[in-house]
């Protein structure tokens, strides 16, 4: 499975990444677990071998606001800054 991204290029799509990131927002193990079988289901019933990355951010928000809305608050403001500069 290939993620493209903004940039328009490609890379391999590591879920343990995803992982990673939701329970860094705040949600625990069994939570996590939850989103990730919720975005692996989703991930399967795309029946392509690339997905955008704008989709799957989109999901994974949708996952968290079903388990977290602070973790999904989170998410989202870390999204919309991550690529911003500070000075």
């Amino acid at each position: 499975m290939q993620i493209l991204k903004r940039d328009k290029t490609t890379e391999e799509f590591d879920i343990q990444k995803v992982k990673k990131v939701v329970i860094t927002t705040g949600l625990n193990e069994e939570q996590a677990e939850k989103v990730i079988n919720h975005l692996n289901q989703w991930i399967e019933g795309q029946h392509t071998d690339i997905i955008d990355s704008i989709a799957l951010r989109k999901k994974v928000q949708s996952e968290l606001k079903i388990h977290n809305e602070n973790a999904a608050n989170l998410y989202e403001w870390y999204e919309e800054n991550k690529y911003k500069k500070t000075f």
